[in-house]
């Protein structure tokens, strides 16, 4: 199983162009893929310490202009979540994966490449889940912005489903940080949060299968989720 914390795992590394972020919107897999070149090298991911922190400052400045990220109405300093590294073989740190864990599970509040279409966001998101299951927790659960084709398809690729759509919640958090683009992606109006899950199979849950089998939809005027932080 590729990606589980503290394994090292196979994955092919190419050069790619800076991303253009999001400048502060998260999360979501927004590092372009790369288009030629690459090698394998060998990936641990672990716990990011002291000896990572400037290194996954410096992804969080590039990918989101800061450390501070907007999630379902709340405002996350990535430097106070728990966060996993992706470290090469030269030991540079390649990707990292900040989350959180409340009564729903693990949460993905940001997850930065240095360069995609590698493997490095694949093995991060099987390290999470692996985290999440060995702390018994049942799901993995992650949000990203309706215009992402990209990533919703990288996600659901990897087994996760979607749960709910949040209507109005990025003209939300364009209140609160408002370089949050209008328009996002591809020429798509950004108005919405999709929420995705993929279930760890603990508890006898099966794995990959979600306990809703619908997505509801919730309204600009619905109940909040939590303030800025």
């Amino acid at each position: 199983m590729a990606g589980v914390a503290g394994r090292p795992v196979r994955c092919p590394i190419s050069a790619s162009p800076r991303s253009t972020g999001r400048r502060g919107y998260a999360p979501g897999r927004r590092s372009r893929p790369a288009r030629s070149g690459g090698w394998d090298v060998a990936i641990e991911v672990r716990a990011a310490g002291p000896a990572e922190r400037t290194a996954v400052d410096a992804l969080h400045e590039r990918e989101w202009g800061g450390p501070y990220v907007i999630a379902h109405d709340t405002r996350y300093d990535l430097r106070t979540l728990p966060t996993l590294a992706a470290v090469d073989g030269a030991g540079a740190v390649v990707g990292a994966l900040a989350h959180r864990v409340d009564a729903e599970g693990l949460e993905v509040v940001s997850v930065v490449a240095a360069v995609s279409g590698g493997g490095v966001g694949t093995a991060l998101l099987s390290a999470a889940t692996a985290t999440a299951a060995a702390a018994g927790l049942t799901r993995v659960w992650l949000i990203t912005s309706n215009d992402n084709l990209r990533a919703l398809r990288f996600y659901q690729r990897r087994g996760m489903r979607l749960v709910r759509v949040d209507r109005g919640a990025v003209d939300r958090a364009r209140l609160l940080k408002p370089e949050i683009p209008v328009v996002g992606e591809d020429g798509i109006p950004l108005h919405d949060e999709v929420v995705l899950e993929l279930l760890t199979g603990v508890q006898g849950q099966p794995a990959g299968r979600s306990a809703a089998p619908w997505i509801s939809l919730t309204t600009d005027d619905g109940p909040g989720r939590g303030g800025p932080r």
